[in-house]
C-alpha cells in the first residue's frame, strides 16, 4: 500500500469525519432542545423530568462540539465523539418511551431516525455501528423492564415495526457508505500502483533515451505517453488529477548575462528541486527548453497550489555554487481535471498554460483556476 496514499485517506477521512460531527452536534443542538416543544404538547405531565433529561444529555455534547469545532482532533477521536453524541442522545430517548403515557409512535420514529443519522452521517468502523446499535436496543429493552411497561399486542407489534425498520435501514446505509469508501479506496490504490508502473516504465525507457540527459527528469516523449496512460484510469476511476506547468523566469536573460552553462545549471538545479519534493506517484518532466511540467495525480487543487508555492519559495533560496550571483525565480501554472472539460491530458496542459501565462504576467508567482 503506498504510503503517500494511506496518508492522504487518513487526511480526508479526519476531514470527513469531523464535518459529520459537527453536522450531526448542529442537528442535536437544534432539534433536541426544540423536542421540548413535543413534550409540552403531548405529555405535559412529564414534560419537566424529560426536560432536565434533555439538560443533562446536552451539556456534555455541547462541550464535545465547541471542542471538535476550536481544536480538531484526530479521526479516529471524531469518529468516537460522535459516537458519544449520538449513544448518548439515543440512551435519553429509550429512557423516555417506557415513561410515556401516549405518543408512543412519534418517539419511536424519533429513536430510529437517530439511528439512521447515525449510520448516514458519520464514518464509522464496523465494531462502532455494531456497538452503537447493541447500545441503543440495550438502553431500551433495559428501561422498558425497569418501568414494568403494561404491554399490548398493538404496541408490541408498533414497536417491533419501527425497530426492526429502523434497524433495516440504518445497516443498508452504513453497507452503502463503506463499500461506496472502500471502492474509493481501491480505485485510488490502482490508480497508485498503475502510476508505479509509469514509474518503472520511465526507468526502462532511460535506457532508450526517454530521459532529458540534462535534469534527469522525463523527457515529452515518455511525458506523453505515461501522462495519457494515468489520464485513462483516473477517468475511469474518477479521481482528481492535476498538472502542474513550470517556467524559470528570465531564462533567456540568464544565458545572455551568464552564459549557457549557467542556463544548464539552473535547470538541473530546479529539476533535482522538483525530483525531491515530488511523491513518489508524480511524474514530472522537461518538455523543452526551460518548460517543465509535473503530473499530480490523486491531487486537488488546493494540495497542488500548495505544492506549487512550496517549489516556487524553495527555488528562490536556490544557491548555484558556480554562478553565486544568480538567483532564480519561477511562474507556475496549476490546472486540475474536471469532468466533461477535458477530453485527454492535452486539455488539461492547455489549462494548466493557460495559468503559466498569467503568472507570467508578474513572474515569481503561483495561479490556478
Amino acid at each position: 500500500m503506498d504510503p503517500d496514499l494511506v496518508r492522504e485517506y487518513h487526511a480526508e477521512l479526519r476531514d470527513t469525519c469531523r464535518a459529520g460531527v459537527l453536522l450531526i452536534g448542529t442537528l442535536i443542538l437544534t432539534i433536541y432542545p426544540l423536542w421540548a416543544w413535543v413534550d409540552l404538547r403531548l405529555e405535559p405531565e412529564i414534560a419537566p423530568s424529560f426536560l432536565a433529561v434533555r439538560a443533562i444529555t446536552l451539556l456534555p455534547i455541547f462541550l464535545l462540539y465547541i471542542w471538535v469545532l476550536f481544536r480538531p482532533p484526530s479521526g479516529r477521536i471524531c469518529m468516537w465523539i460522535g459516537w458519544v453524541s449520538l449513544t448518548a442522545v439515543e440512551v435519553s430517548v429509550a429512557w423516555m418511551i417506557p415513561q410515556l403515557k401516549q405518543s408512543l409512535g412519534i418517539y419511536l420514529l424519533g429513536f430510529t431516525l437517530i439511528m439512521v443519522g447515525g449510520a448516514g452521517l458519520l464514518q464509522w468502523q464496523r465494531s462502532m455501528i455494531v456497538s452503537f446499535f447493541a447500545v441503543s436496543f440495550t438502553a431500551l429493552a433495559l428501561f422498558f423492564a425497569l418501568a414494568s411497561y403494561q404491554w399490548t399486542e398493538s404496541a408490541g407489534l408498533f414497536l417491533a415495526f419501527h425497530l426492526v425498520s429502523g434497524l433495516s435501514i440504518s445497516v443498508t446505509t452504513w453497507m452503502h457508505r463503506y463499500s461506496v469508501g472502500l471502492a474509493d479506496f481501491k480505485t485510488r490504490d490502482a490508480l497508485i500502483r498503475e502510476t508505479k508502473r509509469a514509474d518503472d516504465l520511465a526507468l526502462e525507457m532511460s535506457r532508450l533515451s526517454r530521459v532529458d540527459a540534462l535534469t534527469g527528469l522525463a523527457n515529452r516523449r515518455l511525458w506523453d505517453e505515461a501522462t495519457a496512460q494515468i489520464f485513462a484510469v483516473t477517468r475511469r476511476g474518477n479521481m482528481t488529477l492535476a498538472v502542474i506547468m513550470i517556467d524559470i523566469d528570465y531564462f533567456k536573460k540568464i544565458n545572455d548575462g551568464f552564459g549557457h552553462a549557467a542556463g544548464d545549471c539552473a535547470l538541473k538545479a530546479v529539476a533535482d528541486l522538483i525530483a525531491r519534493r515530488s511523491r513518489s506517484a508524480d511524474i514530472a518532466a522537461r518538455l523543452g527548453g526551460d518548460e517543465l511540467a509535473i503530473l499530480c495525480p490523486a491531487s486537488g487543487l488546493e494540495g497542488a497550489m500548495g505544492f506549487a508555492e512550496n517549489l516556487r519559495v524553495m527555488a528562490s533560496d536556490l544557491v548555484i555554487d558556480e554562478f553565486p550571483g544568480l538567483r532564480l525565480t519561477l511562474s507556475i501554472g496549476v490546472a486540475v481535471a474536471r469532468d466533461g472539460d477535458d477530453k485527454d491530458i492535452a486539455d488539461l496542459m492547455k489549462r494548466a498554460d493557460a495559468q503559466l501565462y498569467e503568472a507570467k504576467r508578474t513572474r515569481n508567482a503561483v495561479c490556478g483556476e
